[in-house]
C-alpha cells in the first residue's frame, strides 16, 4: 500500500516479517535472496539473512530490478509489477499472498498459495472452500468496497504458510516433471468447470470476463498450503 497508495485494494497488502522464516529456510539451501520493490515499503528487518532490500541499499538503480530478476532461479512475488519482468525473462514464479482475479495470466512453471477468504456476513469467519468462491464469482472482485459489500474478509498467509509454498515450490524446481497431486487435480478441475458455467452464461461475455487465467493447464496451487485448509479443496 505504501507505494501504489489504492486503499481500495489494501486487501492485496502483505507484511514483509512473515516472509522471514521462508527466506532463513531458503539460505539454508544456499539461496541468496534479493528483494526488490519501493523504499518507501516496510523494510525487511532481519540483520542475520542473507539479503540484500535493494531500494534501501546505497547505490540502487532501477536498473538493478530487472537485472536481478534474471539472475534469479525463480521469484517470490504477490501478483505485482514484477511478475511481468519474471514472465518476460521465462523465470518460474510462486505466487504468495495472491488474491483472486480472472485477469491473472500465469506462465509456465508458476505456482500459487492464495490469501484466505472468510464468509463474515453471519459472523462466524468461516473459511470459504475454493468452490465456493468460484461459484460466487469472488474472482471478479477487485476493489475492497466490492469485498465488504458481498460479505467476505481477507486474510494475509502465515509465516508458515509462505515456508510451505516455498518448500512446494523449491521440490517443483527439483523434479519439473513431477505428476499434479490428486489435490492439483481437484483445483484444476473445479476452476475447469467454473470456466465453463462463465462461457456459458449471457452475463459474463464481456471484458473477459468468462475467463479465469488460472484454469491453464500448467498452473498449481501449493499442495502443501491446500492440504493444510480443512475443506478448501
Amino acid at each position: 500500500h505504501s507505494y501504489h497508495r489504492l486503499s481500495v485494494q489494501n486487501f492485496r497488502n502483505a507484511s514483509p516479517q512473515n516472509y522471514v522464516p521462508a527466506i532463513r529456510d531458503l539460505n539454508a539451501l544456499g539461496y541468496f535472496v534479493v528483494r526488490i520493490g519501493d523504499k518507501n515499503m516496510a523494510p525487511l528487518e532481519a540483520s542475520d539473512l542473507d539479503l540484500i532490500d535493494l531500494p534501501r541499499h546505497s547505490k540502487y538503480r532501477y536498473e538493478l530490478d530487472p537485472y536481478f530478476i534474471d539472475c534469479a532461479e525463480f521469484l517470490i512475488t504477490c501478483q505485482s509489477g514484477p511478475c511481468a519482468y519474471g514472465r518476460a525473462f521465462g523465470k518460474p514464479n510462486l505466487s504468495v499472498n495472491a488474491v483472486y482475479h480472472y485477469t491473472l495470466i500465469p506462465e509456465i512453471q508458476e505456482m500459487v498459495a492464495f490469501k484466505k477468504y472468510y464468509n463474515i456476513s453471519d459472523l462466524s469467519k468461516t473459511e470459504l472452500s475454493y468452490e465456493e468462491l468460484l461459484s460466487r464469482d469472488l474472482q471478479l472482485i477487485s476493489l475492497a468496497p466490492q469485498l465488504a459489500d458481498a460479505g467476505i474478509a481477507v486474510e494475509e498467509l502465515s509465516p508458515e504458510e509462505i515456508q510451505a509454498a516455498v518448500a512446494d515450490m523449491v521440490a517443483w524446481l527439483a523434479e519439473p516433471e513431477a505428476a499434479a497431486s490428486a489435490r492439483q487435480e481437484t483445483f484444476s478441475a473445479l476452476t475447469e468447470n467454473a470456466l465453463a458455467r462463465l462461457a456459458a452464461s449471457p452475463s459474463h461475455q464481456k471484458a473477459m470476463t468468462d475467463y479465469i487465467g488460472y484454469a491453464l493447464p500448467e498452473y498449481r496451487v501449493s499442495d502443501r498450503v491446500a492440504a493444510a485448509r480443512q475443506g478448501y479443496l
